[in-house]
């Protein structure tokens, strides 16, 4: 795992696994997600996203989470295997 990059969800390939290192919003975006279990140190995986800055779908367990593409921009992840 060392060596990988951190991106942002965002630029994230469809169906690849991540783990969240850090998010850098207001506090009610961080409190938002929060509230959803999107928090530092969770894996997900980013289904979708849709183009002309739609939503972008993650995958946290068996629930799907539609995120907003300017929130989804400042959550900083790094691919898992």
């Amino acid at each position: 795992m060392e060596g990988r990059k951190i991106l942002s969800l965002i630029d994230v390939e469809n169906g690849k696994k991540v783990k969240i290192v850090k998010i850098v919003g207001c506090h009610f975006a961080n409190e938002r997600l929060r509230s959803m279990g999107i928090e530092p140190g969770q894996i997900i995986e980013k289904t979708c996203s849709h183009p002309l800055k739609g939503p972008c779908v993650i995958k946290k367990g068996a629930t799907n989470i539609a995120i907003g593409h300017g929130i989804a921009r400042k959550i900083y992840v790094k691919e898992v295997e």
